[in-house]
């Protein structure tokens, strides 16, 4: 460790009790002996880590029911850069008992009746107490984000129903009269004017040492061209099932291209093995009005989103 340079006023009302207190305790310090700030003592400037430690002090007195300790504190840096933390309490004379971690001097560096207490905290024992602190603050974020994330999945999943319903209703309208002779019986197959599908894929993404549960949801309406549908569902019906229902083609159709999206979605989420998917750019729509050109149908609504969970860890360190 590089031993910091001694360029910080030491905060002290008694400089000759701080003297004897500083060689005391291995405390490194300059005396100004010239110009307007003669009698000065400088000591090794301390980051904010070093200031972390008079923080750490005070909870422990606090823990350990010595508040009253804890007036006035100060800090200081030895020759091997350790962290010597100070309060300089009025009306204490005698060291509280059972407290090994806790001295107090024969030297009053704050001086008008003060005693001066020490603190002596391995660097250790505080490194242990910030990683403490951080992962407790860590968990309340996470939590935090959880519920968040529940929110806007408990969001998106109304903003699907009421798609979905609002679909139902426009394709209970009926539809406007084109002029055109009715077909006949034979026509086949029957051609839906109008039908929703909606579609909820899953994924997840897996590097080998942690993974990212994916998903997708969408809701989509579609209307018939005046030629005939066409397709293997299609085909499947006309040999399977005769005398098939407008329910039994869109059922057919809904089957097909929600199988459709799920492969598509399983390929696109495990297309790298190193980057992790950015769900929302999955692209649904273009992949549903392709498989509706096919079949002699057009996309004439298209809602979707995608999220996914963050990536998870499969080992956590404890």
């Amino acid at each position: 460790m590089k031993t910091k340079n001694i360029t910080q006023s030491a905060y002290v009302n008694d400089r000759e009790a701080a003297k004897l207190f500083f060689a005391e305790y291995n405390i490194p310090y300059e005396e100004i002996t010239e110009g307007k700030d003669k009698g000065t003592l400088l000591v090794k400037a301390m980051d904010l880590d070093d200031q972390y430690q008079i923080h750490y002090a005070q909870k422990r007195l606090e823990r350990s029911r010595l508040r009253v300790v804890t007036d006035h504190p100060n800090a200081f840096l030895d020759k091997d850069d350790n962290v010597i933390v100070t309060f300089s309490p009025y009306d204490i004379d005698i060291l509280p008992p059972r407290r090994p971690w806790l001295e107090m001097s024969d030297h009053s560096i704050y001086g008008n009746g003060t005693k001066t207490f020490v603190v002596r905290i391995s660097r250790e024992e505080i490194t242990k107490q910030r990683i403490k602190e951080l992962q407790t603050k860590i968990d309340t974020a996470e939590q935090d984000l959880l519920q968040k994330k529940k929110q806007y999945e408990a969001a998106i999943e109304k903003m699907h129903e009421l798609l979905e319903e609002k679909a139902l209703l426009v394709n209970s309208l009926p539809d406007k009269p084109t002029g055109s002779s009715p077909k006949s019986s034979k026509d086949k197959p029957v051609t839906p004017q109008k039908w929703t599908c909606t579609w909820q894929g899953h994924a997840t993404w897996d590097d080998g040492t942690g993974t990212v549960n994916c998903s997708y949801r969408a809701a989509m309406t579609f209307q018939s061209r005046k030629k005939p549908l066409r397709g293997k569902e299609i085909r499947n019906l006309e040999i399977n099932k005769p005398g098939f229902t407008d329910k039994d083609v869109i059922k057919a159709l809904q089957d097909s291209l929600r199988a459709e999206l799920d492969a598509e979605f399983e390929d696109y989420c495990m297309e790298d093995d190193y980057y992790q998917p950015v769900v929302e750019d999955f692209e649904a729509e273009y992949i549903a009005k392709a498989w509706a050109e096919d079949r002699n149908l057009n996309l004439i609504t298209f809602e979707g989103s995608g999220t996914d969970e963050g990536y998870e860890p499969k080992h956590r360190r404890r």
